[in-house]
């Protein structure tokens, strides 16, 4: 069976995202995860050693670099959407307009 470089292309975009998304999904959870576990200690009393050493922990883990990339990226893709959607409104609106003047013709 031959395959063309569309179609390898086309099938290493589609097991790709087949992989990302269930990984996007449990990196959010374990960011979630994280965000929670910080309040958690946050409200603990702690000394001031000690809250070096989750501020410390927190920072060498790149948990806030990490997230704000993660936030990146979820911004891009929801304007990418946005973006998808309007151009598919606009083409809905085109099409009901040209049937609309096909209507007023006969």
């Amino acid at each position: 069976m031959q395959y063309t470089l569309a179609d390898l292309e086309g099938e290493t975009d589609r097991l790709r995202l087949a992989v990302a998304q269930p990984l996007q999904v449990v990196y959010t959870l374990l960011s979630l995860h994280i965000i929670e576990e910080v309040r958690s200690v946050s409200t603990k009393v702690l000394t001031p050693h000690q809250c070096g050493q989750v501020v410390d922990a927190i920072h060498h883990a790149g948990v806030p670099g990490a997230m704000q990339d993660r936030l990146t990226e979820l911004e891009k893709s929801q304007v990418s959407f946005l973006n998808g959607m309007k151009d598919a409104i606009q083409g809905l609106f085109g099409a009901i307009t040209t049937l609309e003047q096909r209507q007023q013709q006969h």
